[in-house]
């Protein structure tokens, strides 16, 4: 068995503007990787906190001086010879035009279909986290009334703003969930939303859809993360949620009483009830942990 791989500890700033794209930055020749796309940052140096480190690369790189920050999530990413810990904040205000200063190209680019291209590998997942919904919805297809109701109940809360959907099929056999799950994630494809199916990763991948859905049960029961390009693991317990961390979860679902433990990962919780005329009124909005959302549909 070899030795275990060194750890370098990296601070990433995600500079986003208001019409949601993300400041990315071509690596210079002088560095390993040159000519990958990544989201700016650094490696934080001897006696200088992450915060620290993120400010001080941010200015060197692309000329901007942070006025404040906010931790946003953790990840680590193996490459062949090291693994990178990715301490990853989000610039909330910061002056300054961003510019290569060392003559590196730079993009705003949409994390949901970044145009430039190639991307650091370790970069992947951030993306992913940032084209995630404010909002999602959790749906069961025995309490809406059966799949047809899902389908009659989608395109309304489509058009009121959500895009990511978790799906529960649950008194149906596996065909009968793909097929369905099948027309579901059709519909919800053309009006620009994705499905994640609470199933198998087979299934999913049958259905053709964004990706699964994890019920806390199931989540136990896993030994390494589902093949799916989108993974969300809905978690009840402190104890659920590390263990999302350690099969890497894309996204949490926290169902358990009183507030939800920190997390390293986007972490989202069921909103408020309130009783709605809508078709989509037993949708259950999920919301991500620690925001006030105006209202809910559920």
């Amino acid at each position: 068995m070899g030795l275990p791989l060194p750890v370098v500890d990296v601070a990433v700033g995600i500079v986003q503007r208001a019409d949601g794209r993300v400041l990315m930055a071509e690596r210079s020749a002088r560095q390993i990787a040159a000519g990958y796309w990544e989201i700016p940052g650094g490696k934080i140096d001897p006696g200088e906190t992450a915060a620290e480190a993120v400010a001080r690369e941010l200015h060197e790189e692309v000329g901007i001086r942070v006025q404040a920050l906010q931790p946003w999530l953790q990840h680590e990413h193996a490459f062949p010879t090291r693994r990178v810990r990715l301490h990853c904040f989000r610039i909330e205000r910061w002056t300054g035009e961003a510019h290569g200063r060392e003559g590196q190209r730079i993009a705003w680019v949409d994390p949901a279909r970044p145009e430039c291209a190639p991307l650091l590998p370790s970069n992947n997942r951030l993306l992913q986290g940032l084209a995630l919904p404010p909002a999602c919805a959790l749906i069961s297809s025995d309490r809406l009334g059966g799949p047809a109701a899902v389908l009659q109940a989608l395109p309304q809360a489509i058009a009121e703003g959500l895009r990511l959907f978790l799906l529960k099929l649950d008194s149906h056999s596996v065909d009968q969930q793909v097929l369905w799950a099948q027309r579901i994630g059709a519909l919800a494809s053309a009006q620009g939303a994705r499905l994640l199916l609470a199933g198998t990763a087979l299934s999913a991948r049958r259905a053709g859809l964004a990706g699964l859905h994890a019920e806390a049960a199931e989540l136990r029961r896993l030994t390494q993360r589902p093949g799916v390009a989108l993974w969300s693991a809905e978690c009840a317990h402190a104890s659920d949620v590390e263990r999302a961390r350690a099969l890497a979860a894309d996204l949490l679902i926290w169902t358990g009483a009183g507030e939800p433990p920190p997390s390293t990962l986007p972490l989202y919780r069921l909103g408020s009830q309130q009783q709605s005329a809508s078709a989509a009124e037993r949708i259950a909005i999920v919301w991500p942990a620690g925001a006030a959302p105006e209202r809910a549909l559920a």
